[in-house]
């Protein structure tokens, strides 16, 4: 992923556009990808699904066949599946994000999941040096299209710091709730206050 941007005498200078990783490309993850690329990253993107895999492509991601493979050229990685069993294969399965060489960067968990799920993924990641942010988000696919997503974020001050100028492309509320594992608690509540209001 390089741009020429001056020639002269026989000396070329080069930008190197920052690599984020994407696994899954559904409904959240395909919002996530557009904003990223016209913000300027390149999207590295693992998805299984053939007609998935099809709309990543044309909206300029480039995809790769395990979310190692992924993790081994991002050293942020963004997880947009659905739940705890996609979250775990994800990271614990065969060539999963655990699995890669990286003893650095970020993982972060856009998913909604069990919040202890999140706290024991945290710990394995730190045993490797990898950081690690549980962050689900809210508002739902209109917000999703308009880059206006609420992040709702468990995790370190300093991590959050590190995601933030690509998480605001595609969220435009940032919030720090805690330690791994109170953004999933976050959601929960957001879930149950959305339900109480369709009731009412």
């Amino acid at each position: 992923f390089r741009r020429v941007l001056f020639r002269s005498n026989c000396v070329v200078k080069t930008m190197t556009r920052e690599t984020i990783g994407l696994i899954g490309a559904g409904r959240m993850g395909l919002a996530q990808i557009k904003p990223l690329i016209n913000a300027g990253y390149a999207v590295s993107c693992c998805e299984q699904a053939d007609t998935q895999q099809t709309k990543a492509l044309a909206l300029g991601a480039v995809l790769r066949e395990s979310p190692a493979a992924v993790f081994e050229e991002a050293a942020i990685v963004y997880i947009a599946v659905g739940f705890d069993p996609e979250v775990i294969k994800i990271c614990r399965g065969e060539n999963g994000l655990l699995s890669s060489g990286r003893s650095d960067g970020v993982v972060v968990v856009n998913s909604t999941c069990d919040p202890e799920l999140m706290i024991e993924l945290g710990d394995e990641f730190a045993a490797k040096g990898i950081e690690f942010l549980d962050i689900p988000i809210a508002r739902g696919g209109w917000a999703a299209d308009n880059g206006t997503l609420l992040a709702m974020v468990g995790g370190q001050q300093a991590t959050l710091d590190k995601v933030r100028p690509s998480l605001s492309t595609f969220c435009s509320d940032i919030r720090l709730m805690g330690p791994v594992g109170r953004g999933q608690v976050t959601k929960a509540i957001n879930n149950l206050l959305l339900w109480l209001n369709g009731v009412g």
